[in-house]
């Protein structure tokens, strides 16, 4: 998938398009693991669904959760 540390560098417009491809696939999956946490907070631990978002986006970047809010 990659060069070999002996071989040719890819061109400029090659490694611009594999960077794109690498980041489409990070974007998926940091979208699918915020979704999976967003249902998880809201179904299981019974929050409202931006307490559910805001847990959720904070736990990957180790602030950890935020609060106990109850759905009202």
């Amino acid at each position: 998938m990659y060069e070999h540390r002996r071989g040719k560098l890819l061109s400029p417009r090659a490694f611009a398009m594999r960077l794109l491809r690498h980041g489409g696939w990070v974007l998926l999956l940091v979208a699918g693991s915020l979704v999976i946490g967003v249902l998880g907070f809201h179904l299981l631990g019974r929050m409202a669904w931006l307490d559910a978002f805001m847990n959720s986006a904070m736990l990957p970047g180790g602030m950890g959760p935020g609060g106990d809010h109850e759905r009202g």
